[in-house]
């Protein structure tokens, strides 16, 4: 069994496919600290996996993000430059907790088949529960997406719920002070997760999927002080990032176009 390697370097791409998860490398212009780990070593512009026989390694990398890095019987080598933000992927279906040691207080379980409980607020577009399920419209004179908030500040936070897109589109889940602070993105192409300091939003890890439209699919969110993390059917990301660890005030879904969305659970600990 191998692991493998996904990563984007000045524009090229990396990727090394394997039944226990894979690497993901995005841009940026830290590289990796020189510490030595089992089956990781590094040269200068190059990350070199190498083969470990009989051990699991696990090794938070030396760099500005944090990512959790997973080194698993790794075939001989290979080459890479530029490193950023390094993710792990899992492959499990049925991951469980990413951030937290305990399971969280369960806040909301809406069935949608009776109005949405006043914890819950409609920002923009049309959200309907009918028969077990929330559609989601996009309403073209508003000039923006569909935005549903749960409007409970939570420090951590656990997310889960199905959606399905009815054509091309996105769905977010996100948290808030006043402003935005982080997010996570799905779309056509893949999973990413953003900060928001900056406008636009700053894409801090990414993973490409294809997440086709028509189909069921289950996210789950955590964000805990200043990590965020999310599994899209069983792939895995994680992201740090200090404006990660502002204070919310409250969790938002959003969607593009027309989405529908069922089995929704927030748990969560307020700060």
């Amino acid at each position: 069994m191998y692991s493998g390697v996904s990563g984007s370097f000045m524009g090229d791409r990396y990727q090394y496919p394997g039944d226990q998860g894979v690497w993901q490398v995005e841009e940026t212009k830290t590289l990796l600290d020189q510490t030595q780990v089992p089956g990781i070593t590094q040269e200068p512009a190059l990350l070199r996996l190498d083969r470990s026989d009989d051990n699991e390694h696990q090794h938070r990398a030396g760099c500005a993000s944090g990512f959790l890095a997973k080194a698993h019987h790794m075939k001989p080598w290979i080459s890479l430059s530029a490193f950023a933000a390094l993710a792990f992927v899992s492959s499990a279906r049925d991951a469980g907790p990413m951030l937290h040691d305990h399971e969280l207080p369960l806040l909301a379980s809406p069935d949608f088949i009776k109005p949405l409980a006043d914890s819950f607020s409609i920002a923009k577009g049309r959200w309907t529960p009918e028969n077990g399920v929330l559609t989601v419209l996009d309403l073209p004179e508003e000039k923006h997406i569909p935005v549903l908030h749960h409007k409970v500040g939570l420090a951590s936070a656990t997310i889960e719920v199905e959606f399905r897109f009815d054509g091309p589109g996105s769905f977010l889940v996100g948290c808030d002070t006043d402003k935005h602070v982080g997010r996570v993105v799905v779309n056509a192409d893949g999973l990413s997760i953003a900060e928001d300091s900056v406008k636009p939003s700053h894409t801090i890890a990414k993973l490409p999927l294809q997440v086709k439209p028509g189909e069921w699919h289950h996210l789950r969110v955590e964000w805990k002080g200043e990590e965020m993390a999310a599994t899209l059917d069983g792939h895995e990301l994680k992201a740090q990032h200090p404006f990660l660890g502002t204070a919310k005030a409250r969790s938002w879904l959003a969607a593009g176009k027309v989405v529908e969305v069922r089995n929704l659970t927030i748990r969560g600990e307020k700060g």
